[in-house]
């Protein structure tokens, strides 16, 4: 640990998100925490040397996304069986066909003079 967990720590959590290859490595890992750069690092380092099972699609490993949570109690106890139901939004179609989308809609003389477009949508749950 690069320094004690404590009281002022208001939600002491390291999130990460990654992409998991089809022979168990990780790539495109982002690490989120307010706990500082030391932790943030020293967690960007582990993940990075781990290895996961690959998720099977009729027996075939596929590259799949994943989230990791680190979440430490006043002290610096590691909060066991801590989970958190996050589920990565994406527009149906996935990115690419939303920057197709884009690209297809896209009027270049709608911009401000500035050429900058501002852009803003709302995500909501389906039901299914």
């Amino acid at each position: 640990m690069p320094r004690a967990i404590s009281n002022k720590d208001i939600d002491p959590i390291i999130e990460s998100v990654f992409t998991i290859n089809l022979d168990g490595t990780i790539k495109s890992l982002i690490v989120n925490t307010d706990l500082g750069k030391e932790f943030r690092d020293q967690a960007t380092k582990l993940l990075s040397q781990s290895k996961w099972n690959p998720v099977l699609e009729k027996g075939v490993p596929v590259e799949s996304k994943a989230a990791f949570y680190f979440k430490f109690k006043p002290g610096g106890e590691y909060v066991k069986n801590y989970s958190r139901v996050d589920v990565t939004s994406e527009p149906i179609g996935g990115m690419t066909a939303l920057r197709d989308y884009v690209m297809k809609n896209f009027n270049p003389n709608s911009t401000g003079e500035d050429g900058n477009v501002v852009v803003q949508f709302v995500v909501e749950k389906m039901d299914n």
